[in-house]
């Protein structure tokens, strides 16, 4: 039974235009507007703007079993604020998949339906407040194309979550598609009688009465403003892309738009800002980065994809509807810049708007790529530093935070349900699109990623159909990389254990070296890793790629020096279980390195230094005596090294912590904090052994944390451990008992008064923040017995510091004698 074909549809929806558009009984008031479903139906597909795609590209996949439904018309009243009332009829077109269809069952929730009608008559219905079933007098059968009109009203639901739903607030009203504690999380049904899930995708036509000053803008192509009559108007836009349902959208409230044009890669894009007038500069200067990360997701997904780019303030958000997102009011307060907030909401345009996930297990698949164009917006503004730090300081947030809010370590895919948009997905989630870079290279991602576009336009995938997508378009095989990945929780750690030239030839070095891999609560170990090495001589360094496979491995490669000195990871090629940080220094002065957990400070300088520090996520090797005086930490140890001699006055400042969130050194100080050392080997072949140029401070006694600080830096591995049989001569507690000193008052305002109780001497003094990061040093300060020194504070900011006084000798390492803490106000 073919119920009416195109031509039909059109003089159908012609004659809806010329009856009154809601009867008596109905919730609604007419809601007139002069454009119907022909306007998307008679050109459906047919979008010019995607002339550069091929056809098989351009068309849309409809995943539904039953019923594919293709446009949405929505007439939506939402003149009554005050009782944050809606009143609406939509009109469901649909097409019949499969024969003998019987119902029609569509997601509405939390709204009262008032009646349903096919050419203006009944059908029957029953709507148990979350679902809507409408039966077919006469069956449908494969291929028919019909309608459904439901008219519907009352005060719509939001999320318990607090995001998700539809909101009246503050003079706002607005829906967000999804739903954070919804299930399913499409959370379209809030407002709209439809499918609500993540593959089927329709067109929408919107008409939106709106009064008291309030305007609406919609996701799609804006068609036009009727006045009906006082301050009452409707505005009506079109969205001619097929989208799901929780990428639909509606704002409305005293809105004033910014628009402008910016020159694109693939030619001009409109850009739009919806906000009150207030809001506008304020808004324009959060996002003032817009147009970076429009050309850098444009360089590496191909061309924007939507009619504008538009972002409108509404309390709560952010969410990426097309054209229409929603941007949080309070991200954009006292014109405070966005850009990560600002650039994840743009990538989605591409990851989730052009493709998107199948199922919500896999929803990393549009949150991490999104993530991660926030990184490579700071790539486009800053060059290889911005991605560097954006990149390590992501994954420093992922390895420290991601299993604490998550309740444990996941592999992204599947993700359980409950923690379907947590830390894993999102910033694990950018964390390994990272990864995917660094194993395809640059050029080969920019591809492959754009070919999974182009060749999944307005359609969806799951992580095993992106992984033989990946593979097809890239020529590698990406099996290994979604089983080590994707499809497992955790990390691998590589180091080097050794390295040797094997072979010379013209100037050339055959360099081998040796990997060790160890694991970060993952399930096996990791296969064909494509590692990043820097190799050095003397001030000559030469960055490589090689591959480390399993427990041990080993790599081979050509090089124009003999290498003196090697680091792993340096450029954050890939995100993996530890840190490394390669330093060229010139000059005296501090580099606080807060992705390895140092600081480093240069006293002195004759000839640039490089040097390296890697801190590993994962246990040293063991000691090889057989009656060791200590007991290695099972969770961290560090690796320094590079081009440097004697003549370098330096000191290094690593910090211990075994509380809070991420306790590295719980397993040491949970013994004693007192019998806390630092020990060191110059390399795997020899054994660990106290190292004796070094200082630990003691914030407070037995609360788990403190500073080591080495005063002569050697090349070679670093790890904390516990003394079994004595405590540290080379301690000092930080603690507020008595002692040879005094200082006053506490809490402190511009001066720090310290006054010497019976000692006497050159002291140096010293104010830390709690980071271990140097604020202040007076030297070689004379103190008499009884005598009153003063530091000022007054540019220091609030909070707590550690002062330190230190016995001065030219001839000895620093001997610490006073450690106080103290506030400033």
């Amino acid at each position: 039974m073919k119920i009416f074909n195109c031509f039909s549809l059109f003089l159908l929806l012609l004659s809806f235009i010329l009856l009154p558009l809601f009867n008596g009984t109905s919730i609604g008031q007419p809601l007139d507007a002069p454009y119907g479903c022909h306007h998307i139906h008679n050109n459906f597909h047919q979008w010019g703007v995607f002339t550069h795609r091929t056809e098989e590209a351009q068309k849309v996949i409809r995943r539904s079993d039953t019923l594919n439904l293709f446009h949405y018309e929505i007439h939506l009243d939402v003149t009554d604020f005050s009782n944050s009332n809606l009143r609406a009829r939509t009109l469901v077109f649909l097409e019949s998949l499969m024969d003998s269809v019987e119902t029609i069952t569509l997601d509405l929730e939390g709204l009262e339906v008032d009646s349903v009608r096919r050419h203006g008559l009944p059908l029957t219905y029953s709507h148990d407040g979350r679902y809507l079933r409408i039966s077919e007098e006469n069956l449908l059968s494969k291929g028919d194309t019909v309608y459904v009109e439901v008219f519907y009203g009352g005060t719509p639901m939001t999320c318990p979550s607090g995001f998700g739903g539809f909101y009246f607030e503050d003079g706002y009203a607005y829906n967000l598609g999804i739903g954070l504690a919804a299930n399913p999380h499409n959370f379209g049904r809030a407002w709209i009688p439809c499918f609500d899930n993540f593959v089927q995708r329709s067109t929408f036509e919107f008409h939106v009465k709106s009064s008291g000053g309030r305007k609406a803008f919609c996701v799609g192509r804006f068609l036009g403003e009727q006045e009906l009559g006082g301050d009452t108007i409707i505005r009506s836009y079109l969205m001619e892309q097929p989208i799901p349902t929780y990428l639909s959208s509606v704002a409305i409230s005293n809105y004033r738009t910014m628009n402008w044009t910016h020159e694109g890669a693939y030619g001009p894009v409109e850009i739009e800002l919806v906000a009150r007038s207030s809001d506008l500069a304020n808004f324009r200067s959060s996002v003032e980065d817009m147009e970076a990360a429009l050309d850098a997701l444009e360089y590496w997904y191909g061309p924007y994809p939507f009619e504008r780019i538009g972002y409108v303030i509404t309390t709560r958000g952010a969410m990426e509807h097309p054209t229409n997102t929603a941007y949080p009011a309070n991200s954009i307060a006292g014109g405070q810049k966005s850009t990560r907030l600002m650039a994840h909401e743009l990538c989605h345009h591409w990851w989730g708007n052009i493709t998107t996930l199948t199922t919500a297990m896999d929803m990393w698949i549009k949150e991490g790529p999104a993530e991660y164009g926030a990184h490579l917006t700071q790539e486009w503004i800053g060059g290889f530093e911005g991605l560097w730090n954006s990149v390590r300081n992501n994954h420093q947030a992922t390895i420290r935070t991601a299993h604490v809010n998550d309740g444990g370590y996941f592999a992204l895919s599947p993700m359980p349900a409950t923690n379907t948009y947590g830390r894993h997905t999102y910033i694990r989630g950018a964390s390994m699109i990272h990864n995917l870079r660094g194993y395809l290279g640059d050029s080969l991602f920019r591809h492959s990623m754009q070919e999974v576009l182009n060749n999944n336009y307005f359609s969806h995938i799951n992580a095993h159909e992106f992984r033989d997508a990946l593979s097809e378009y890239s020529g590698k095989d990406m099996t290994d990389f979604f089983d080590d990945w994707i499809f497992a929780p955790g990390y691998s750690d590589f180091s080097i254990d050794s390295f040797r030239v094997i072979e010379s030839h013209n100037g050339q070095y055959l360099t081998e070296v040796h990997f060790r891999q160890q694991q970060y609560n993952t399930t096996h170990y990791h296969n064909n890793v494509p590692l990043q090495v820097t190799f050095g001589n003397h001030l000559t360094t030469r960055a490589v790629r090689l591959t480390g496979s399993g427990a041990f491995s080993t790599d081979t490669i050509w090089l124009p020096f003999t290498p003196d000195w090697v680091v792993l990871n340096d450029r954050q090629l890939l995100n993996m279980a530890s840190f490394s940080t390669l330093n060229t220094i010139t000059e005296t002065g501090d580099i606080n390195d807060p992705h390895t957990g140092a600081r480093l400070t240069t006293h002195s300088i004759e000839d640039t230094v490089l040097f390296f520090i890697e801190h590993h996520y994962t246990a040293p090797q063991p000691v090889k005596s057989e009656d060791p005086d200590f007991r290695l930490s099972v969770n961290h140890y560090f690796k320094m090294g590079g081009t440097f001699d004697e003549s370098w006055d330096a000191q290094l400042v690593l910090r211990y912590n075994g509380r809070g969130t991420f306790p590295l050194d719980a397993d040491l100080t949970s013994i004693t904090e007192d019998s806390l050392i630092l020990v060191y080997r110059p390399s795997p072949e020899l054994d660990w052994e106290e190292y004796p140029y070094y200082t630990k401070n003691i914030f407070v006694p037995n609360d788990g944390n403190g500073f080591i600080n080495i005063h002569k830096i050697l090349p070679g591995e670093y790890a904390f451990a516990n003394s079994y049989f004595r405590d540290p001569t080379n301690v000092t507690e930080i603690s507020d008992s008595p002692g040879h000193f005094t200082f006053f008052p506490n809490p402190a305002d511009n001066e720090l008064h310290i006054k010497s109780g019976g000692v006497e001497g050159r002291f140096n003094l010293s104010i830390y923040d709690m980071n271990g990061r140097l604020l202040k040093k007076e030297e070689a300060k004379s103190f008499l017995a009884g005598e009153t020194h003063s530091l000022n504070i007054s540019k220091m900011e609030s909070g707590s510091f550690l002062l330190l006084i230190e016995s001065f000798s030219a001839d000895d390492f620093t001997n610490i004698y006073e450690g106080r803490i103290f506030i400033k106000k």
